[in-house]
């Protein structure tokens, strides 16, 4: 990172509520992308659980989008960049990849809503399982998709995105002439 801003870079703030009640206050700590770009929309998602803060950046990347995770260091919340940066292999440029987000435990969840393998933005799903030795720089482990008969053009399957142990909900907002659905 060479200290140049861009234009909608993002960021992602934490903040720590100080005792028993939350009040007035400054962020703890900034989030950023160690690869930032002009839009890249870095931190229009986000989800935390536990130490863990998992952030979406849907132009990130190189247009390819992306989600960054962050573990809280031993020290506390700080200023910092990701520890380790989710990619795939299966989206291309413009798939919407990083638009949604979810993290529990040992498992993430990154949202593709324009991804078009079964017809202009239909979406998918991609699932990041944690390895054995501890997170890292990684590509998916798996893809969601809603059964095939279900899944078309203009479904944006991967809009939004939930977990919570071992289930996962995905949200479809253009399902069925744009009534919306989730899975």
């Amino acid at each position: 990172y060479n200290g140049t801003v861009y234009s909608d870079e993002g960021a992602a703030y934490v903040f720590e509520k100080p005792g028993s009640v939350w009040v007035s206050m400054t962020e703890t700590a900034k989030l950023t992308a160690s690869n930032p770009s002009s839009i890249s929309y870095f931190g229009d998602v986000v989800d935390i659980n536990g130490d863990l803060i998992l952030v979406g950046g849907i132009n990130s990347n190189g247009c390819m989008g992306g989600a960054y995770l962050f573990e809280k260091p031993a020290g506390g919340w700080v200023d910092m960049t990701e520890d380790h940066k989710f990619t795939t292999t299966t989206c291309t440029g413009e798939d919407g990849f990083g638009c949604s987000v979810a993290i529990s435990d040992d498992h993430a969840l990154v949202g593709a809503e324009d991804d078009k393998d079964h017809g202009t933005w239909s979406g998918k799903a991609l699932v990041f399982d944690k390895p054995v030795s501890g997170w890292t720089d990684q590509t998916e482990d798996d893809v969601i998709f809603p059964d095939q008969g279900m899944h078309n053009t203009l479904d944006d399957f991967g809009y939004s995105v939930s977990m919570h142990g071992d289930y996962a909900v995905v949200g479809s907002k253009g399902y069925l002439a744009d009534r919306g659905c989730a899975y």
